[in-house]
């Protein structure tokens, strides 16, 4: 019995390492009409399986590794390019149909033959969040996710403490979105500095910032960044109700670092920097209070109390080995 047993099991090993993996590439239709540009991975010899899916703006072909190898195993697995992205229809505005378009893919995926009715989702950083979005619409047959390298908070992701994370957003849509014939690709850093702000980006609004970095600094000299907190004065009480800050006035606010784990190093010191900016990783401050429309700047002086009355510190947490 031992030895039938063992037969059967190098049979079934046998069998799922030569299985023949077949691609299929269609268009699946969303509630609007556009069409998204789906590879479905599949064996012949699974008539029937769960599906792993991933949406994706970075070309789903480049997914054919990993969509095989879920293939091999016994499942069925789909790629898709995300809107308006690659051979998908449509634009891609980011984040803004991920939730429908999900939706509207497992609703297809789960009356195909082939589905089993249960679907998971994989993937990191854009192709991660989309999970989420997905998840939030509830579309029926979705059994699990499996999100990596992305955020939990959306609005933490990109807009954090009134400041807008600029290189990131512009950098990401430059690269990810097609760009119209014989237009030449633009210069980052000439365009990130360009006032008003509207130009670049549409969403944006400037109060006094402050911008604090926790740093671990080396022997050597070398500095190197653990944690980055900023935060708008305006949006010091509430980010739904900014209230702009008064001259002369001493204000308590607190800048919040977000999670950080590092092991400081025997003879390495940490250090704390404060400033009034942090560009390009944040957009720039004009200091007017004009919003996206203004071109005009202004200098902001700022100070860290440190007396009586107005004492500022450091919350650290900190754990021994």
């Amino acid at each position: 019995m031992k030895a039938l047993t063992s037969l059967l099991t190098f049979i079934a090993l046998c069998a799922s390492a030569t299985a023949e993996v077949r691609v299929e590439t269609i268009s699946v239709p969303m509630r609007d009409g556009i069409k998204l540009a789906t590879d479905i991975y599949r064996d012949d010899a699974v008539s029937k399986a769960p599906v792993v899916l991933m949406r994706t703006p970075y070309d789903r072909t480049k997914a054919k590794g990993t969509a095989e190898k879920f293939a091999k195993a016994g499942y069925i697995a789909v790629m898709q390019d995300c809107r308006g992205t690659r051979a998908s229809e449509g634009v891609m505005a980011p984040y803004n149909n991920e939730g429908q378009d999900g939706y509207d893919t497992i609703e297809w995926i789960t009356r195909q033959p082939w589905c089993s009715g249960r679907v998971g989702m994989m993937g990191g950083s854009y192709v991660g969040a989309v999970q989420w979005q997905a998840a939030v619409e509830q579309p029926r047959g979705l059994a699990a996710l499996a999100p990596e390298a992305t955020w939990s908070s959306f609005h933490r992701n990109i807009y954090l403490g009134g400041a807008v994370r600029l290189s990131l957003i512009a950098g990401w849509i430059a690269g990810n979105t097609a760009k119209p014939e014989g237009v030449k690709a633009a210069d980052m850093n000439v365009a990130l500095m360009r006032l008003p702000l509207s130009d670049v980006d549409e969403v944006i609004g400037w109060p006094m910032p402050w911008a604090v970095k926790l740093v671990d600094v080396r022997p050597d000299g070398f500095a190197q960044n653990l944690a980055t907190g900023i935060l708008r004065g305006r949006y010091r009480d509430s980010l739904l109700k900014p209230q702009p800050l008064k001259p002369g006035e001493v204000y308590e606010i607190t800048v919040d670092l977000g999670p950080c784990a590092a092991t400081i190093a025997k003879g390495h010191k940490l250090r704390v920097d404060i400033c009034g900016s942090l560009f390009p990783l944040y957009d720039r401050n004009p200091n007017t209070g004009e919003g996206p429309f203004g071109s005009r700047t202004a200098i902001a002086t700022e100070q860290v109390h440190h007396k009586p009355g107005a004492l500022s510190r450091i919350v650290l947490p900190c754990r021994k080995p």
